[in-house]
């Protein structure tokens, strides 16, 4: 059974879907603080196993970071990340003035994915994927 809720994954949780995809991880401290601060967030479970995540940073008025768009290896090419991210932009949507900046750094090969939300590249570089802002 899938799930689809607002609230926040633990520290633990958080720490350990970074680490399924090589990403670094964090004190419990500062991963509990992070995901305090996090304006909006959305995780995907599957019999309370957290499957995916991804988050909301930023000012919540005039500027918006897309942070953390994570799903678990085996758990991939299944919709989730776009899940994610049509309930994170209508977030913002909702919350930003005209002219608010969102923006997100997208993780290399993962490029298209934020295309098909209108997100144009700003690259960086050969082991980087790009800088992405919505236009």
């Amino acid at each position: 059974m899938i799930d689809i809720t607002t609230i926040p994954p633990s520290p633990e949780e958080y720490n350990a879907l970074r680490a399924s995809v090589g990403w670094p991880t964090f004190s419990t401290a500062a991963a509990r603080d992070g995901l305090k601060n996090t304006l909006f967030g959305v995780c995907i479970r599957e019999r309370s196993r957290l499957i995916a995540y991804g988050r909301v940073v930023g000012d919540g008025a005039i500027t918006f970071y897309i942070q953390d768009v994570i799903v678990l290896p085996g758990w991939r090419r299944r919709g989730h990340a776009q899940t994610i991210l049509q309930r994170l932009l209508q977030y913002i949507k909702n919350a930003a003035d005209p002219g608010s900046v969102v923006g997100l750094m997208s993780a290399k090969g993962t490029e298209e994915l934020y295309e098909k939300f209108g997100f144009v590249r700003r690259p960086f570089g050969d082991k980087m994927g790009a800088g992405m802002v919505l236009i």
